[in-house]
């Protein structure tokens, strides 16, 4: 994660840009970050916390979503994959 590196003046905003890897999650997620800054006249860095929260949605449904085998005996089960819709599978609405 990183910000700009420039003075912000009252009223001014800055970027903060991070990377989130959600290889192999699906569903609810969420990270939680601590964002460090220093404040003109006072002395050592302040902070405040930064939490991102993210439903993932998958690029493919496995139908069925669960296999079952028994035990000891030799099974063959086939596993669908099914693209999502159009627009379904890019859909990640975060809250800040």
């Amino acid at each position: 994660m990183k910000a700009t590196d420039k003075e912000i003046d009252p009223g001014e905003t800055a970027k903060i840009s991070f990377k989130w890897d959600t290889t192999g999650v699906r569903g609810v997620r969420g990270s939680d970050f601590t964002v460090f800054y220093t404040e003109e006249g006072r002395e050592g860095l302040r902070s405040f916390p930064l939490s991102v929260r993210g439903n993932i949605i998958p690029l493919f449904d496995f139908i069925p979503e669960k296999l079952e085998f028994t035990v000891g005996k030799s099974e063959t089960k086939t596993v669908k994959l099914v693209p999502r819709k159009e627009g379904q599978s890019v859909i990640i609405p975060i809250t800040l």
